[in-house]
Formats: structure tokens, sequence, C-alpha cells
């Protein structure tokens, strides 16, 4: 009866079958406690697994700033106990023994949940929340546009701002399209575990920033360390190290970083330096915990047994500056952040690390340079981008744009991987320099395949196919590296 409500789209028979069983549930259509989003696709089965008796969680309501509306907030909300209980996954020692090594490159991954909501509560009640307008007539775009429907998170976000999806496939629960949608950053996360089984575990992760929609986390102890990350990529073969940067979202998005700047309501970049507690970490050493992310920028070095990598990650965010330090929040509709203070953060640590490159880059005698940012190569602006060039930079990693894109600016390959599945695909550009991009709405990842004379590039969406004809890299001027 439920299915009445909708328009008549085309839909695969799993979809509708699922949503007809919710749907055709009364318990749900009242809007009871017992309605459950669990029978609605099997990616869900282990992440719900029942958690009472042994949660090492404290029920402790954190308040929102006075001028956050509490209806709407998602805040810090239930935070890990400080018992010792272990709630992260460690990074196994690495293998400076092999001839060639496995990289895999993801970004833009955290989908957005209440933090005090296992995911199936969350998209339960974002289900609910449009059965329910549906059935009693709402519009569409009424039902985009209400508070009710931020529960159905970053990657439903652009159905609340775009008017052109407006009960299209990607914004329609009876669609396959919105399902895709719902569950990316899953469907990516068991692709990536995948890949990495298929060469006997990677070497490590390259994750380019926006690692926590849409406004970043609180503080170490934030519920969403475990919601977005550490449950998400469970899987034993990606208990590797994570190298991290952070994005315009780990700075509170439009909100405004809630612990560097006056009147900022976002989440707070501290945290996530504060979570690598082994800073001086170094390949193949095993880690406490798999996050890397020592400084807002850094180096590791990967030593193997004829070759080396060395990783310089930065922070990419002066280039986004006008929109972390200047935007409106969409939901407190008010402009609180210190414009001055933020601006003139992120100008002094572009110019910090800026000579910091001019000093490591060419003291570097890797095999490999490597460059990993938030931001797209188009953005980084000539200086830098002459810097990496000059200096033998192979590779920069990148996200931001949510899509897969490979291009080639100053002899520099850029590998664009902003598809990980925590945001709403939305497409980006094919630029001039563009080689290679998904074409479609694909999630997915990178991969790369390393060693003392060649790499190898791969781009996989999520359904693990390998979206087009691997790229080639050599190096003619490989060097002999001494392993100490």
């Amino acid at each position: 009866l439920g299915l009445l409500f909708f328009h008549a789209v085309a839909v695969s028979s799993e979809v509708d079958y699922y949503l007809a069983q919710l749907l055709s549930d009364q318990n749900c259509l009242a809007g009871g406690p017992n309605c459950s989003v669990k029978a609605l696709h099997p990616r869900v089965s282990w992440r719900t697994r029942e958690l009472e008796g042994n949660d090492p969680l404290e029920p402790l309501k954190m308040e929102p700033p006075s001028n956050y509306p509490k209806k709407f907030y998602c805040g810090a909300g239930r935070r890990l106990r400080k018992t010792g209980q272990q709630d992260w996954r460690p990074a196994k020692p690495g293998d400076a023994s092999r001839k060639t090594a496995y990289v895999l490159a993801v970004g833009d991954w955290g989908a957005t949940t209440c933090p005090h909501e296992t995911w199936d509560e969350h998209m339960t009640k974002c289900v609910k929340y449009i059965v329910m307008e549906r059935q009693r007539g709402a519009a569409w775009k009424d039902i985009y546009q209400s508070p009710g429907y931020l529960r159905c998170g970053s990657l439903h976000h652009l159905c609340m701002y775009d008017p052109a999806l407006w009960g299209l496939a990607q914004c329609d629960p009876n669609n396959a399209a919105w399902w895709k949608d719902s569950f990316a950053q899953y469907a990516v996360a068991d692709g990536m575990a995948a890949a990495s089984s298929s060469v006997n575990t990677v070497d490590f992760v390259i994750s380019v920033g926006d690692n926590f929609y849409l406004r970043g986390v609180m503080d170490e102890f934030d519920l969403n360390w475990r919601y977005m990350f550490e449950e998400v990529y469970h899987h034993e073969s990606l208990q590797v190290p994570w190298l991290n940067v952070l994005g315009n979202h780990d700075y509170g998005g439009h909100e405004c970083d809630g612990c560097l700047f006056e009147g900022g309501t976002g989440g707070c970049s501290d945290a996530q330096i504060s979570y690598d507690d082994e800073k001086s970490w170094e390949f193949p050493a095993p880690k406490r915990k798999r996050w890397v992310l020592p400084k807002r920028y850094y180096k590791k070095s990967f030593k193997y047994q004829d070759f080396s990598i060395d990783v310089f990650a930065i922070d990419s965010n002066w280039v986004n500056s006008h929109s972390l330090c200047h935007g409106q929040s969409k939901i407190t509709s008010e402009k609180v952040c210190n414009a001055a203070q933020c601006e003139t953060f992120h100008q002094k640590t572009y110019a910090a690390q800026l000579q910091w490159l001019r000093e490591e880059l060419p003291k570097s005698n890797a095999t490999w340079k490597w460059v990993v940012g938030h931001h797209p190569c188009e953005m980084l602006g000539d200086v830098m981008l002459k810097l990496f060039a000059s200096n033998g930079v192979s590779l920069i990693f990148a996200g931001h744009v949510h899509q897969l894109r490979l291009d080639r600016v100053k002899d520099v390959y850029c590998v664009i991987t902003g598809a990980g599945g925590g945001y709403q695909w939305n497409g980006g550009s094919h630029l001039t320099n563009t080689i290679r991009d998904s074409g479609g709405r694909e999630y997915g990842f990178a991969m790369v395949e390393v060693n003392k004379s060649k790499t190898i590039l791969r781009f996989l969406n999520s359904d693990r196919k390998v979206l087009w004809d691997e790229t080639l890299l050599e190096n003619p001027n490989a060097q002999e590296v001494e392993v100490e």
C-alpha cells in the first residue's frame, strides 16, 4: 500500500522487495519503536551487532552551542569511556623485505550519522520519516527542505539543496540509486578489503581528507571514531597504517572549527591529530592505532629491499579558506565564526608548510616522492605545483571533488579519489588536464602497485571493477636504497 505514495520509477526487484517490507510494517508506519531498517540491506548485518553488557560507551550528553538549535543537534552525543578498553584497531608491522609494495587511496569517506545512533537506527529514522511524510501527501520539496530530512545524513545531503534532484532516482528510497548512496561507504570498504586481500594485504592506506562529514569530530573520544571509521573498516586486511590529511569538513565545514576559532560550532581538527598517539611512528614498526596524523603536515618514509617512498602529507585548506571562514551554516543560519582569525590561521599554515616543503623535498633521495593533500591539483596553484614538479614528485593524491579521476599537471600525475562514500556523489569536472574519469555515479578508490622501476595505478569502483586500463609510470632514475 505504501508504495502508492512514491513516484513510479524503475527499481530492482531486490530494492523493491526490501522497501515493500518496510512500508508494509505497520509498526514503522505508526512510528513505533520496533521498526528497523536491518532487513532492507544485508550490508548492515555486521554493523548492528548487539553491544549490550560490554558496550564501552558513556551516556554523556554534551550540550550544543547556545546558537545551535537542539532539535537539529548531532554533536558529540555519547562518548567512548576512558576505561582503557580498546575501541580502536592497531596496525600490523609492515614488511620491508618486499620488492613490490601495494597501497590503497581513498577520500571523502566519513558518512554522517548522529553519534548516539548506530547506522541501522540512523537509516531507520530517515526512511520512516520519508515514508510517513509521503503517506500524508507531502511534496518532495517539502520533505527535502524540512529539518527531519537532516536525519538522512551526508549521503543524501544534495537532495536538500539541489531542486534538480527532487523526486529523482538518487533522492527516492524506492529506487536502487538511493540505496547505493545510503551504503556507499560500506560498499567501498568491502571493495578495499577485497583488493587488499588479493595482494596479501596492502602496506598502507592513503586517506585524502574529509574524514568525518559534515563537521568533523569533537575530540578523540567522539563516538564517530567508532561509527564512521573503526567499525566501517573492520576487515583484517585493512589493519594497516592509514596516512591521513585534514579536509575542509574536518575543520568544521561551513560551521568553522569549534576549537580553533571564536564562534565556531563545528568539530575540532585537533581531535584528529590527538587520535594519533604515536606521532614518531615509522614504517615498518607496528602501531597501537592505525590512524596516522601526527601534525597538520608531515613526512613518512617507507623503505623496502631495493626502493623507497617518501610521502609528504600537506594541509591544503588555504585554498578553501573563504568557504571555511566565511561560510554560512545551513543549520544555524548565522555567520558566527571569527573570519579574520580563521583566515590568518590558514594562511600561516600555508606559509609554514611551503617553507618546510622547500627544505624537505630537495633532501629526499627516495625512489618515489608522493604528496597527499585534500584539494585537487587545479586548486593548489602554480607555486606548489612547480615546487612539486621541480623536485621529482611523481604522484599527488587528493579528493574534495567526489569522483574518481586521473589528471596530469606539469608532468605530475594527480590521483583524485574523493568518491569514498562519505558524501553523495556529485561528479566534478573533466578538466583540460584530465586523462581519465569515471564518467558516472561511481564510488570507489585507487590502488597503487610500486617497485624500484615502475608504478602502476588502478581505479576500482565499489563493485571492485577496474574502471579503465591501468596507468604505468616508469622511473628511469631509480636509485638503490640502503635499508638500515
